[in-house]
């Protein structure tokens, strides 16, 4: 699946957390459960979808795998027949069946397939005399065993690749429709402005954390009183990125972020690193931490002042 693609997904698993957390309240509101109901199916469909189109992109590394063993199986061969052809005088032979591994490696699917057959019948015409050069009937069906894996695995990338395409187009239309699910649920939502605006403004935040485009949050926190666990507005924080982050620069300069009415705060296009952040605001003592910012992914911090104690 495509960039996009992901960050849309991202947006919803966000949102899912929120609404499973908030499932006692939301629950009883009429046609939650419903819309609820079916974003989850549309997601799981999709998500599935996604672990198919995975299985299906690994079998060009099946063929891969099956080509470097035949190589190998018919290397293996093709020096026993060198042996017996050296010792009976045989050039013709010799010339036949003179082929190293980078040689065999150069050649196609069907010509590879061919050179491996013919070498077996090669050793299956002398099957008896050969047999102290080390050939055997069981010699003979694994390297035809390794000539039956190439073959299925070489015919599997062509079918996979169809069925990629499709995957492609049933997976789209899975996201398409857990976000118009989710839609729904954002007319619910939009009720709670008044009644439930911390269970409002936290949907709206994973909502729009991933949304498609080119900005998107970095990190999204919000400050508590310690004690109380109120959230607390007008807190003053400094991010400043650790010399040691491969995106620090001499001139990096320090991200300034204030809390809002209800503790919250993000920040958009974020670099990655590490980052040492400050928190201050007039009654509590500064608090001093480190976090680790990904990139392409949203990182959570609950900041939690303490009061000053007056002597």
């Amino acid at each position: 699946m495509n960039k996009k693609d992901n960050q849309r997904a991202a947006m919803i698993e966000d949102t899912q957390t929120v609404l499973n957390r908030n499932l006692t309240y939301l629950n009883p509101i009429i046609n939650f459960t419903t819309y609820f109901t079916e974003l989850n199916a549309n997601y799981a469909k999709y998500r599935s979808l996604c672990a198919q189109q995975l299985s299906l992109e690994g079998n060009t590394d099946d063929k891969s795998k099956m080509k470097d063993k035949l190589v190998l199986s018919v290397v293996e061969a093709c020096n026993r027949l060198s042996a017996f052809s050296l010792a009976t005088g045989n050039n013709v032979l010799t010339k036949e069946i003179n082929f190293s591994r980078t040689d065999l490696g150069r050649l196609n699917s069907v010509k590879l397939k061919d050179v491996a057959q013919a070498v077996m019948d090669r050793i299956q015409a002398n099957l008896v005399a050969m047999a102290v050069y080390g050939a055997s009937s069981s010699t003979q069906t694994a390297l035809q065993t390794a000539i039956n894996n190439f073959v299925t695995a070489s015919h599997k990338p062509r079918s996979a690749k169809n069925l990629r395409k499709v995957n492609t187009k049933r997976a789209s239309e899975a996201l398409r429709l857990a976000e118009a699910s989710l839609k729904k649920i954002d007319s619910l939502i939009n009720m709670l402005i008044l009644q439930q605006p911390d269970l409002y403004e936290e949907y709206w935040n994973a909502r729009r954390l991933n949304k498609v485009g080119t900005r998107y949050a970095s990190l999204v926190g919000k400050a508590y009183d310690a004690q109380s666990h109120e959230s607390i507005a007008g807190v003053r924080f400094c991010f400043e990125l650790d010399p040691s982050s491969d995106g620090y620069r001499e001139d990096s300069k320090a991200i300034s972020k204030l809390s809002a009415k209800k503790g919250g705060f993000m920040i958009k296009n974020m670099p990655a690193g590490i980052y040492t952040v400050v928190a201050k605001k007039l009654g509590f003592n500064d608090l001093k931490l480190t976090i680790v910012v990904k990139d392409g992914e949203l990182t959570r911090v609950k900041i939690e002042m303490t009061r000053l104690v007056l002597p």
